[in-house]
C-alpha cells in the first residue's frame, strides 16, 4: 500500500468551525477510479487528508491532489449548503509521506506569461472594455480552481468569445450561434477539432456527471483554451491574426 498525506487551508479563514473533526471511509463507495482507505481532519482552518491506496501516484501527485481537493469539498460543501456560505478548501502541500513533501505552486507551472502577447496592463484595457473577454478569462482562473471541472469552464470561456462573433443585437439562435462559431474559427485560425477533447470533457460534466481529470489531460486542456484566448486577445489588438499564425488543428 502507499500512504500519501496532503495539508491545506479552508479560505476564507474562520467563516466555519471545525473542532477536531475527523471523516473516514473506504474509497471505494465514494471514489469509482479508486481503491483504499481515506481519513480526513479538519481542526479550525486546517485540513490534513491522508489516502492509502494501491495505486502509486509519485508521479503525478497534483492529480491525487485534484482528487482529494474534491472528496474534501465534499465536507466543506456540506456546511457552505447548510449554513448558506461560499468558502474553498486548498491543499497547499503532500506527497508520498516516506519521501519529501512537495508545496504546490499557487500558479500552474505551464501558463507562462511570456506567452501573452500584450504587457499586463494593456491586456487590462481589453478586459475592461470587452465583456467577451472579461467573462472568458473569469472562466480561466474557475478552471484552475476547480480541477475536475477544468473542461466545463475552459469550454465556457471559448464559448464566451463565441459570443463576440455575433452580429451587433443578433439573438443566439441556432444559425446565429453556428455562424458565430465559423466566424471565430476563421478570425482566430482554428479548426474546430483543435477544441473537441474541451468539449467533449465539457459535455461529460455539463450534464452532472462526476469525472477525473488526469494530469496530463487538464494540462492539455488549459493550455487550448489559454491560446484560444491568446488569439482571440491579438485579434482584438489589431483586427487580424499575424500572417505567420498557422491554424491550430
Amino acid at each position: 500500500m502507499n500512504k500519501y498525506r496532503y495539508y491545506g487551508q479552508i479560505n476564507p479563514r474562520d467563516i466555519i468551525k471545525f473542532d477536531n473533526f475527523v471523516y473516514t471511509s473506504d474509497l471505494k463507495g465514494i471514489d469509482s477510479h479508486h481503491s483504499g482507505n481515506l481519513k480526513i481532519k479538519i481542526d479550525n482552518n486546517t485540513v490534513e487528508a491522508i489516502i492509502e491506496t494501491e495505486s502509486n501516484f509519485d508521479e503525478d501527485l497534483e492529480t491525487l491532489k485534484n482528487t482529494l481537493e474534491y472528496l474534501v469539498g465534499g465536507i466543506i460543501n456540506t456546511a457552505n449548503y447548510f449554513y448558506g456560505y461560499a468558502v474553498d478548501v486548498v491543499l497547499e502541500s503532500g506527497g508520498n509521506i516516506s519521501k519529501e513533501i512537495y508545496t504546490f505552486p499557487p500558479r500552474i507551472r505551464f501558463l507562462k506569461e511570456s506567452d501573452r502577447s500584450l504587457p499586463i496592463l494593456d491586456l487590462l484595457s481589453f478586459v475592461m472594455k470587452t465583456p467577451a473577454l472579461h467573462r472568458a478569462i473569469n472562466d480561466l482562473k474557475s478552471a484552475i480552481k476547480n480541477p475536475m471541472d477544468v473542461g466545463f469552464y475552459c469550454f465556457r470561456a471559448i464559448e464566451a468569445i463565441r459570443q463576440n462573433f455575433l452580429e451587433d443585437n443578433e439573438e443566439d439562435t441556432d444559425k446565429a450561434k453556428k455562424k458565430s462559431w465559423e466566424q471565430m474559427n476563421e478570425k482566430l485560425k482554428i479548426n474546430k477539432t483543435y477544441y473537441s477533447k474541451i468539449n467533449d470533457n465539457a459535455n461529460i460534466t455539463r450534464h452532472g456527471k462526476v469525472t477525473s481529470v488526469a494530469g496530463s489531460d487538464m494540462e492539455e486542456i488549459l493550455i487550448k483554451a489559454w491560446t484560444v484566448v491568446d488569439r482571440f486577445i491579438m485579434h482584438l489588438n489589431k483586427g487580424k491574426l499575424d500572417e505567420k499564425l498557422t491554424v491550430l488543428e
